[in-house]
């Protein structure tokens, strides 16, 4: 009997140690994880410096235009006051600014398209209602795109809706590709559809681009999920405008700030 207890130890021993050396073995060092590539532009990556970093920051600039309550503040903090000027006193006055009230600025990032970069915001109303507003960098400070906040239209909707106006060299729209070709538009061949909608509209439009127009190029990679603001020009085709029907003849800008001529 002792000598079976002897062997059974010595068995034992000798199984301890070959599982230690297995542990041994095993016990490699802990890969290190690869730094994240970055998928998006630099100029979009958290942390980068935004394109208003020069002279006022880009909130300030935002801040300062959506708190003031004079023409003349306002004149200050925008791109090319005097061309602005007399649409801005109206929408202020008498538009849409005369009675919303700011309740939040939220930063959305930098946004570059092409060689134009800005500072994106929300801006959220009292009533719930949000604005667009973009500063641009320029060469006297940051400047708040009038246009892009008010929304504006070369023509007012509901002058391209009756029928009065012929076309419209800049309409600010929220476009995603769609798929409906109907009445004049029913050529699938010729024609690209995109539903176009916008908070000054009361229903959804359509939109429509020739397979061989050169800004097909800039929007067929529009998201089918979510709109993006687009600057466009557009025209009714006959009596188109009756069945909320246009057709797109000039993509001017991705995004609702443009470039200086």
């Amino acid at each position: 009997m002792f000598y079976l207890i002897r062997i059974f130890g010595r068995i034992s021993v000798i199984v301890a140690v070959l599982l230690a050396a297995v542990v041994v073995l095993n016990r490699r060092p802990a890969a290190r994880s690869k730094a994240a590539v970055p998928v998006t532009a630099p100029a979009e990556l958290p942390g980068a410096p935004s394109p208003a970093a020069k002279g006022e920051p880009a909130l300030a600039v935002a801040k300062r235009f959506t708190s003031a309550t004079s023409q003349e503040e306002r004149l200050k903090c925008v791109r090319k006051p005097s061309e602005v000027a007399a649409e801005m006193a109206d929408f202020f006055s008498r538009g849409p600014g005369a009675h919303e009230k700011v309740e939040e600025i939220m930063p959305m990032g930098p946004v570059v398209v092409g060689e134009l970069n800005y500072e994106s915001f929300g801006v959220r109303m009292t009533n719930g209602k949000m604005r667009m507003l973009g500063v641009v960098p320029a060469g006297d400070g940051a400047k708040v795109d009038f246009h892009a906040y008010a929304r504006h239209g070369s023509q007012p909707w509901s002058a391209m809706l009756s029928g009065e106006a012929k076309e419209a060299t800049e309409m600010r729209v929220l476009v995603q590709p769609g798929n409906y070709y109907n009445f004049g538009f029913d050529d699938e061949q010729r024609w690209q559809n995109f539903t176009a909608t916008s908070p000054d509209l009361e229903q959804p439009l359509q939109f429509y681009l020739e397979r061989s127009n050169p800004a097909l190029g800039q929007l067929r990679a529009l998201s089918p999920v979510r709109p993006t603001r687009v600057t466009l020009a557009i025209r009714p085709v006959a009596d188109s405008h009756l069945n909320g029907q246009f057709e797109i003849t000039h993509c001017l800008n991705l995004g609702w700030v443009l470039p200086e001529p």
